[in-house]
């Protein structure tokens, strides 16, 4: 959240309480943040390095949290799927080519002045080979 604009603290306190204001000290410390003479937590040049191990942490929090069907959240249209398919090398390389072109034009949408606003917006998406047995296909 520290890299998708300034937002006030107390925004945080309100919405996600002691655990919010604990993490916002945390980017701080890591110097992914820094709050404002107007009590706005704002993002440093520092971005994060995204390990495997937090890419799960952190996708798995935005999917419990945000993208539920009682979610107070999803207040305009969202996106999500699923599907699986059993796929020839050459399939599956044009998968990942295709789901690394589609992040590429999001990164180059939200670099463009008149594309950056209020709304703080998540995206991510995962191809990989499912690797359960050997299809003898």
């Amino acid at each position: 959240m520290a890299q998708t604009g300034n937002y006030h603290i107390g925004a945080v306190r309100s919405y996600f309480g002691a655990y919010g204001v604990e993490c916002v000290e945390k980017l701080i410390a890591h110097n992914l943040a820094v709050i404002d003479h107007a009590n706005k937590v704002c993002p440093t040049e520092t971005k994060v390095v995204y390990t495997e191990q937090l890419f799960v942490k952190v996708t798995t929090l935005l999917l419990k949290k945000f993208n539920t069907e009682n979610s107070t959240h999803n207040t305009t249209p969202c996106f999500g799927s699923v599907f699986l398919e059993g796929l020839s090398e050459k399939g599956y390389t044009e998968w990942v080519k295709i789901d690394q072109e589609a992040f590429k034009k999001k990164i180059a949408l939200s670099k463009l002045k008149q594309n950056q606003g209020p709304i703080r917006a998540f995206t991510f998406s995962i191809t990989d080979k499912l690797k359960l047995w050997e299809s003898p296909l």
